[in-house]
């Protein structure tokens, strides 16, 4: 059984990356020369196509919290792996900040590119430098950026320390930061969620899990703050005691969305 879901979920979630691709590449061609255009359907696109991605897996998942934020937010969240990105996509409008290499991987980062990430290499200060100001001109325009400042990918058993760097950008453009935590339950095995070894790997867990669902819990914005350093301590703690203190707390503002039938 694990295998023919997997086979099904792949032929999913396959149909809509290639769907995904082609759309990408037709809003690239008409609204190439106009970029905020672009990125105003890129980011209405995105979160079509994150809640058709969940949908694909097979994942289920409450919001639990105000999905409302002001235009121009900076969006953080703990990051456990790549079902992290499918789920913000889809409830968030917004652009993600990814590492460096990334773009050199075949389709996805095809994907990415057409996608207006934000890449950055962390190992050379200039790039960071870059990355910043790349953000504030999304959130200036009046779109959402979100990273996960945790650097990697976790087992998911806890917030680990936040890198401030990209705080920086909601510190001089004044712009309010939204804490995300995010976390999993389910799936046969309690971190299938996590990415551990090859993408591939990661994936083919995913796609064979049975019944992986998900707490997407929104906090409300943290207001612009003085350096990166606030910015980046006061969300972290914001999430770390979340996680380790009110797991189970329930907001009264929440969403629940389902996953297909399963085989």
């Amino acid at each position: 059984m694990p295998f023919l879901r997997m086979g099904y979920r792949l032929v999913l979630i396959t149909s809509v990356v290639i769907l995904s691709f082609l759309t990408s590449i037709v809003l690239w061609l008409l609204f190439r020369n106009n970029q905020k255009s672009h990125c105003k359907w890129v980011g209405w696109f995105a979160r079509f196509w994150g809640r058709r991605a969940c949908a694909a897996i097979g994942l289920s998942y409450t919001v639990e919290g105000d999905l409302n934020i002001p235009a121009g937010s900076m969006i953080v969240a703990n990051h456990v792996g790549a079902v992290d990105i499918f789920l913000m996509a889809a409830n968030f409008k917004l652009f993600f900040v990814s590492k460096a290499e990334v773009n050199g991987w075949p389709v996805v980062g095809q994907m990415a590119q057409l996608g207006k990430t934000i890449f950055v290499d962390r190992s050379r200060r200039h790039q960071v430098t870059g990355m910043i100001d790349s953000i504030r001109k999304r959130m200036r325009d009046g779109f959402n950026v979100a990273w996960f400042p945790e650097g990697s990918v976790t087992k998911g058993d806890d917030v680990y320390p936040f890198k401030p760097s990209a705080f920086e950008a909601a510190v001089q453009e004044k712009r309010p930061v939204v804490p995300v935590l995010i976390r999993y339950e389910g799936g046969g095995e309690p971190y299938v969620a996590s990415w551990t070894g090859t993408l591939g790997e990661h994936m083919i867990r995913v796609l064979k899990s049975k019944g992986l669902r998900a707490k997407v819990r929104v906090f409300p914005p943290i207001p612009p703050a003085k350096t990166r350093q606030e910015l980046s301590r006061a969300s972290h703690d914001l999430l770390y005691h979340a996680f380790h203190n009110n797991p189970n707390e329930k907001n009264s503002h929440v969403t629940e969305v389902g996953a297909p039938s399963e085989y």
